[in-house]
């Protein structure tokens, strides 16, 4: 019991993590740097517009994780 209550713990810590924060690390640039754009949103999958020193960047969640391939 205590260890199902440390993973759920740990989950929620990661969950945190601001969206802005999580896509700016993964197009290479500071949370400060980048705009985040919630464009579209379902129970299976959300679409974000990232701009980033003057790059724009197209980026997709879903339960297997997230993409930013380049614009």
């Amino acid at each position: 019991m205590k260890g199902l209550i440390l993973v759920l713990a740990l989950f929620t810590l990661v969950g945190c993590q601001s969206t802005a924060a999580k896509y700016a690390e993964k197009v290479g640039c500071k949370e400060s740097e980048a705009t985040v754009m919630k464009e579209h949103g379902s129970a299976f999958h959300e679409t974000y517009t990232v701009e980033c020193k003057g790059k724009t960047f197209s980026c997709s969640e879903t339960a297997f994780g997230e993409k930013c391939p380049k614009q």
